[in-house]
């Protein structure tokens, strides 16, 4: 399921933060720092699962299958990606296993990858990615 900012949200943030409507053309320190804002009030406006989606660059190594992983009980794990495209690893949420190990192999695999952080406006801003081991076995991630 491909989640979607608000556009409400992001004409207000927009707004709040004096953003052009058009995409900064120079790297100014007024243009980064509109968009450092941008990207700020993002977050703590919107629900962390809810914040576009982050796309790894190139072939992301996954984590092995949990030890304790059982047909009809799914695995979630997701963590926030900031605009610069890594991952922040304090906000790695893992729900539908107690394995430990496999908490440690995702956090390591996150801090080692980066991604496409998504654009809000013409600016970087924080993104989300998750993987999933469905009920049926199968790994999925975003489209």
């Amino acid at each position: 399921m491909v989640h979607y900012v608000d556009r409400a949200i992001i004409a207000l943030l927009a707004a709040a933060t004096a953003l052009p409507a058009q995409r900064p053309s120079l790297a100014s320190a007024d243009s980064l720092s509109r968009c450092s804002a941008l990207a700020d009030s993002l977050r703590a406006a919107v629900a962390h699962d809810q914040l576009p989606i982050a796309r790894p660059r190139g072939e992301l190594t996954l984590v092995r299958t949990p030890s304790d992983a059982q047909l009809g009980r799914a695995i979630r794990s997701s963590v926030l990606v900031q605009p610069d495209g890594r991952a922040d690893t304090t906000t790695v949420v893992i729900t539908g296993t107690e394995d430990a190990a496999y908490r440690r192999d995702f956090t390591r695999t996150m801090a080692r990858s980066y991604f496409h952080a998504p654009s809000v406006l013409g600016c970087r801003v924080w993104g989300h990615y998750w993987i999933a081991l469905e009920r049926d076995g199968v790994f999925r991630s975003p489209p």
